[in-house]
This record gives C-alpha cells, sequence and structure tokens, in this order.
C-alpha cells in the first residue's frame, strides 16, 4: 500500500461530532499511514473523546481560513514541507460528505493505475461563476471535499508555492473563486495530469448551462457512474432550487438506489446527524417522504419481521360508530386494538359491536375522554401497552364531526380513516415499511387543505401554538431546530409511530391535573414528529392512492389560482420555479404596489396640502 498522509477538517457550529464522522474516519484510516484531524472552530469534549483514538494528532484551531486555512496549517506547521517526501501520497478531506458506500480501499485500488497526478471523487464543469475566478470564470474543477495528490506533485516546488500563496478566505464564495475553481486548472496548466472516480465531463455542454451533477444528477451517478458517497449539501438544496433541474426526485431516487446496491450499509448515522441539524420538515420534504401505498390486494409476505403492532381507537361520537367499526376490522389479526370510549354505555355499546370483527380487543371507558380529546386519552388510559409493541397507531372520531356542515365532517373524516385503515393490505404495507426503514419513526396521513382547514394547517404555529410547543419539548428534554416560520407538517392525532420514537412522551409521568392547562393539548397535537425527530426518527405522510390523485388535484388547482392572481397583479413572468418564486414580491412591494395605485387618487384628495405638511415636518426635524 501507498505510504498515504491523510488530513481530516471537521467544523460543526456547536463543536458536535456525530457519528457518521467518526464512521466516515473508520473506512479510510487503513488506507492512511498518518491521520491528522483538524477541527475548525470549538470540539466538544464527548466529540474529542470520539475522534482521538482515530487520529494520530487532533488539533483545535479558530475557525479561519475555512477548509483551506485548516489544510494549509496542517501542512506547513504540523507536517513541515521537508516531511512531503515521507509520503507517497496526500489525501484531503472533510466532514461534507457521508461514509461511502463502498470501503477506501476499493476506491483506493479502482485509482490504482490511472497515471494521475492527482485526482478526486467528482468533477464540476466549467461555469461562469461570479467572475472574481482568476480566469474570469471557473473551469473544470475537481471538486475539493475529497482530493488526492501523489508523489509527482506532492513532492514537487510547485506544490508547495501553490499552497504558500494561499490567502485567509474570510467568505465562502471566496474560496469556491479563489480556491476550487483554480486549483485544478493552474496544476493541469503546470502539465500535471487529474482525473475523477465518477466522471461527468460528457455530461458538460456549455459552462452557461453547466450544473453540478453531484446535486442535481444524484441519482444518475449512483446507479451508473460509480459515486459513492451523499453530500450534506444535497439536503440543504432548496427545493425550489432542485425544481429548476428536474423532478425533485434525485436525492430519494439517489438513497434508494444506494439501498439497493448496497443493502448492507447503515443510513442510519446519516439521518442521526442530519435530524440534529435540519427541521423535520424540511428532510421530508428533500426526500418527498410521501408514501402512497396499495390498498387493494393481498396483504404482501413480508420481507422482515414486522413490528409487533398496537392500535389505540378513541370513540365517542356515536353516529360515528357504525362507521368506525369496519375500519377497525381492517386491522390484521396479529395486532392489537384499545378502545377507549367516554362513558360505560358506550364502552358496552362498542364492546358488543366487536364481539363479531375483534372479539379480543381491549375496550375500556376513561375520564381523561370526557372533554373529548384523544391526546389526553392516549397518554393518561391507554397503558400499558402489550409487551413488546414496537409500533402503535392511533386514531379517533373526537373533533372531526363539529356538526357545522356534514361535508366538511365526512371530508376530514374519510381523511383520516382512509389513510389509516383502508384495507388489512394497507396496514401491513405501513408495518412493512417500518420494518425496512430504521430511520423512520412516524407516519400520518396528509394535511387537510379543504374548508377552513387551509387557514389553520398552512401555518399551525398561528394562533400562538409555537411557544408552547417549544416550552412542551424543552419540558420533555427534546432539542431539536424549531423555527416559527416552518410550521409542523404533522396536525392532530392520528399517525402510526414507533414507541422508541415516542419515548419522551410515555416516559413523562402525566397527570390529568396536567391538562387543566388550555396549552398542553395543542402544543401535543404539534410535538409529536418533533419528539420523533429528537429520538433520531424521520417523519412523512401515508396515503391511499385515491387521497394521493386528490391532493394532487387540490394542490395544483390552488397553485394555478395562486399563480394566476400574482401573475396579473405584479406582472409576473414564468421561467422555472425557483426564479418565480423569487419574483413575487415581498409584503413592502406589495404596499408601494399599492401605494402607487391609489397615488393619483390621493394627490387629489390631499395635493392642496403638500406644501403645508412639507413645511409642518421640516419644522419638527
Amino acid at each position: 500500500m501507498a505510504k498515504r498522509l491523510g488530513i481530516f477538517l471537521f467544523f460543526d457550529a456547536d463543536g458536535i461530532a456525530d457519528g457518521y464522522v467518526a464512521d466516515l474516519l473508520r473506512s479510510i484510516r487503513p488506507c492512511l499511514s498518518r491521520l491528522l484531524v483538524v477541527a475548525n472552530g470549538k470540539l466538544a469534549d464527548a466529540s474529542r473523546a470520539l475522534l482521538a483514538p482515530l487520529a494520530d494528532e487532533l488539533v483545535v484551531r479558530p475557525n479561519e481560513g475555512f477548509d483551506t486555512g485548516a489544510w494549509k496549517e496542517a501542512l506547513f506547521e504540523r507536517v513541515g514541507e521537508a516531511h512531503f517526501a515521507d509520503y507517497d501520497e496526500l489525501v484531503l478531506l472533510n466532514d461534507s460528505f457521508f461514509e461511502p458506500f463502498r470501503p477506501f480501499a476499493d476506491i483506493f485500488r479502482a485509482m490504482e493505475g490511472d497515471g494521475a497526478d492527482f485526482w478526486g471523487l467528482s468533477v464540476h464543469g466549467p461555469i461562469p461563476g461570479d467572475g472574481t475566478c482568476p480566469y474570469g470564470f471557473r473551469p473544470d474543477y475537481l471538486q475539493t471535499y475529497f482530493l488526492v495528490f501523489r508523489a509527482r506533485l506532492f513532492h514537487s516546488a510547485d506544490f508547495a508555492a501553490f499552497w504558500k500563496k494561499q490567502p485567509r478566505y474570510k467568505t465562502f464564495r471566496s474560496v469556491a473563486e479563489g480556491f476550487g475553481g483554480v486549483l485544478t486548472r493552474h496544476f493541469a496548466d503546470l502539465g500535471y495530469s487529474w482525473s475523477a472516480y465518477s466522471d461527468t465531463r460528457d455530461l458538460d455542454t456549455v459552462p452557461e448551462r453547466n450544473y453540478d451533477h453531484h446535486t442535481h444528477d444524484l441519482a444518475e451517478m449512483v446507479e451508473h457512474r460509480r459515486y459513492p458517497v451523499i453530500k450534506r449539501r444535497s439536503f440543504r438544496v432548496a427545493k425550489a432550487q432542485y425544481l429548476a433541474h428536474g423532478d425533485a426526485t434525485t436525492l430519494p431516487k439517489a438513497l434508494a438506489a444506494a439501498h439497493a446496491k448496497y443493502p448492507a450499509y447503515d443510513f442510519r448515522p446519516m439521518f442521526r446527524h442530519l435530524l440534529r441539524k435540519y427541521a423535520a420538515a424540511d428532510l421530508k420534504e428533500a426526500l418527498n417522504l410521501d408514501f402512497v401505498l396499495p390498498a387493494d390486494g393481498p396483504p404482501p409476505a413480508p420481507a422482515a419481521p414486522r413490528p409487533r403492532t398496537l392500535l389505540v381507537a378513541c370513540l365517542v361520537r356515536e353516529e360515528s360508530f357504525s362507521r368506525t367499526l369496519p375500519y377497525l376490522a381492517n386491522l390484521p389479526r396479529d395486532c392489537a386494538l384499545k378502545v377507549l370510549t367516554d362513558s360505560e354505555p358506550h364502552r358496552a355499546r362498542l364492546a358488543e359491536a366487536l364481539s363479531a370483527v375483534r372479539p379480543e380487543a381491549e375496550v375500556a371507558a376513561t375520564d381523561a375522554l370526557a372533554g373529548g380529546h384523544e391526546m389526553e386519552a392516549f397518554l393518561l388510559a391507554a397503558r400499558p401497552f402489550p409487551e413488546g409493541t414496537e409500533l402503535v397507531g392511533l386514531v379517533h372520531d373526537t373533533g372531526i364531526f363539529r356538526g357545522d356542515r356534514p361535508c366538511v365532517d365526512d371530508a376530514t373524516f374519510r381523511l383520516q380513516w382512509d389513510n389509516m385503515l383502508p384495507s388489512v393490505a394497507y396496514v401491513q404495507r405501513v408495518r412493512d415499511l417500518f420494518a425496512s426503514t430504521p430511520w423512520l419513526g412516524l407516519l400520518a396521513p396528509p394535511l387537510a387543505n379543504h374548508a377552513d382547514f387551509f387557514k389553520a394547517d398552512l401555518n399551525a404555529w398561528s394562533g400562538g401554538r409555537f411557544k408552547p410547543a417549544a416550552a412542551l419539548l424543552a419540558k420533555l428534554g427534546v432539542s431539536v431546530p424549531l423555527d416559527p416560520s416552518r410550521p409542523p407538517f404533522v396536525l392532530g392525532n392520528a399517525w402510526w409511530v414507533r414507541t422508541d420514537a415516542l419515548a419522551p412522551l410515555l416516559s413523562h409521568g402525566w397527570t390529568a391535573r396536567d391538562f387543566d392547562d388550555a396549552a398542553l393539548l395543542p402544543a401535543l397535537e404539534r410535538a409529536v414528529p418533533f419528539v420523533a425527530q429528537g429520538r433520531s426518527y424521520a417523519s412523512g405522510w401515508t396515503m391511499t392512492a385515491e387521497t394521493a390523485a386528490t391532493q394532487v388535484s387540490n394542490l395544483r388547482c390552488m397553485l394555478d389560482l395562486s399563480a394566476r392572481r400574482f401573475t396579473a397583479a405584479f406582472g409576473l413572468r414564468f421561467t422555472d420555479f425557483a426564479s418565480y418564486f423569487r419574483a413575487i414580491p415581498s409584503p413592502k412591494a406589495v404596499f408601494l404596489h399599492c401605494l402607487k395605485s391609489v397615488r393619483p387618487a390621493l394627490s387629489r384628495r390631499f395635493g392642496r396640502h403638500a406644501c403645508r405638511i412639507r413645511r409642518f415636518f421640516r419644522r419638527r426635524a
């Protein structure tokens, strides 16, 4: 094996190195003779303890100069130019990508004998840039999150001279233009050859049309171009930007392709990091966590053992009993059923009705449902769960039948029950999805957007709901990214969830007196996906094909009507969604537009007072 020097750059604003960082270093460590780990900024004690055993030297330095500054300092102050010749190759990498799907040893082995003086995992085609790159544009360049320099270049005076001239960059853009966009062309012009493990230069046309393939062609690269990693940046790209280059499916398709090609790969460290750093709603959006499951046909044969499952049904409306019982009959026989109601007469009636379809079901009356709220009953009366319960579902009829408009009530009822218990086969597919997706914690029907639910579910934080929910999560010890501009995408209490994902809620020790606080129940309705996120589980939507068709049609109608109104009012022009969205005016622009439209009328009404008003304000100044 070649004698390799590795320098790894780590940065986290909180100084926390998640498990994926250790996995990344464990994968590359056998390929290196010496490994320096450089942490920019701070490093938490637990993270220091995690990384130190994997490194020959661990350095914590000020967060200055980005990756380039850290690599330069390590090269010349920790290694020393005189010792470059002690190594056959130099490997520079950072923490911006997750452990590769295949071992680094296989990647290095595949690149042996290609004759290049330096290489990387991926290449970006020429693009205009912002004009500050010395070439006037950014030429072909190896992406700098992973670079390997072989002896001919690494030992040369050209290499040392290039690095010595690197300034202490102060912005990410200046690094991209002055370092990332320069390094490859600079050494190529000096006669050094380069190559890419996953080469995409054949896809590049002209600089004005080129784009980042490892972001926007990710599925293609993983499936057909042996691209071995997923970058963290892929999860930060706004969906509007993905829509400028495709249908925003390349990231979830890439993960599916990686799972199919590398079934032993563990995605859990990836999701533990993502769920610590990013909002659960952003992750759902990036990965299209909307699962359309068939309700027809026989139950599928399980590919893995299905989780032990309990369904809790909170039923208090007599008018709903006849409608809900056929749904409860769709619960598979190997799932437990617990029905909670609000009175002894209701308990007796439900027990009699269930005796024909689910005679083993537990039916109980609880005072917790006297107020008609299913979450209170779930937390106070649904336990103890059957031993070994791994997955629990919650359905209810409380709050659905409000009686103001039967058509609204009916649509609300069907949205919940049709997407929780439409058939035995559907429920089995839900269970199989949890069995095959260890990072998935919660699935719920999609948000309602009909009638006045459009307002309520469009921004579930409205009405002062954000602060009580944040306070509740803090009380439960749940620390996740919360943003008042990003409302939860699960609202209400109909879901399938892992019991492990609910641990902070289930272990809290609730009492009836807790629910005297009127703010608690709305906060609980919004807290469940964040609790799951705090346990490193992602959440998504589940629905039948019929619901999916309805949602697509309704949302398309809403999009079209909104676009027409904006276009008519402000003269917007369509190109792609990202540019259209940027063109939608801000509240200030809307105000100025409205002011401009009424200016003639104001001038006619108040024009004769203009001079007097100006003199008044001059005197006040």
